[in-house]
């Protein structure tokens, strides 16, 4: 039948491994006491998820194929935030106070981790 493509299952397993540290560092600045305030200009939920879900892949892509980011002068974290029309200080309240909820902030996280799973399904063979 067909033979597994190793590098199908190590991009999968690459870009999963990036998300969950993308996820612990988003879990370790958001361990604060309290209900985090509002942000006046709080990133809207699904938008959240579009971001998150950029960064994870291009941060997965960087870890696979560093030199094309590079040839290219790409940053990730640049490119989101231009992309989306946002800066990091908006972007890390949001984070903060998303992640003051657990419950949103894993629904926002699976709902990035269902988007890489599809998108992994449409690349197999």
């Amino acid at each position: 039948m067909f033979e597994k493509d190793n590098d199908y299952y190590s991009t999968e397993n690459k870009m999963k491994h990036t998300l969950s540290i993308i996820l612990l560092f988003f879990l370790s600045i958001s361990c604060n006491s309290g209900a985090a305030k509002k942000p006046d200009n709080l990133i809207e939920r699904e938008k959240m998820v579009d971001i998150i879900y950029d960064l994870s892949i291009l941060e997965a892509a960087k870890s696979q194929k560093p030199i094309i980011l590079e040839q290219y002068k790409v940053q990730s974290q640049t490119y989101v935030y231009k992309k989306y029309q946002i800066d990091s200080l908006q972007f890390a309240t949001s984070v903060q106070y998303y992640s003051a909820d657990l419950d949103e902030y894993y629904r926002i996280y699976e709902s990035v981790n269902k988007r890489i799973e599809a998108k992994i399904k449409t690349l197999s063979p």
